[in-house]
């Protein structure tokens, strides 16, 4: 689902740094190398993917139990 919420790359790299449990300040000193933090990045990105759609599903659910409930009205 689309919110029309961005942030910048920045910003996404320390939310991918922290949901990995890794240090923001070694992230920005380039402490981690490079080919690390593109697989953190996609690891974050995936775990994102697969939150919405669980999220997503969760809401469907909800309006078809709601909608079945108007029914048998």
């Amino acid at each position: 689902m689309w919110t029309g919420i961005t942030s910048s790359f920045a910003f996404t790299q320390w939310e991918a740094c922290i949901a990995a449990n890794l240090d923001p300040y070694l992230w920005d000193r380039g402490y981690y190398p490079p080919k690390f933090r593109a697989k953190v990045l996609a690891w974050y990105e995936g775990h994102m993917l697969v939150e919405q759609h669980k999220q997503s599903a969760l809401a469907q659910d909800a309006e078809h139990r709601a909608n079945k409930a108007k029914t048998k009205r």
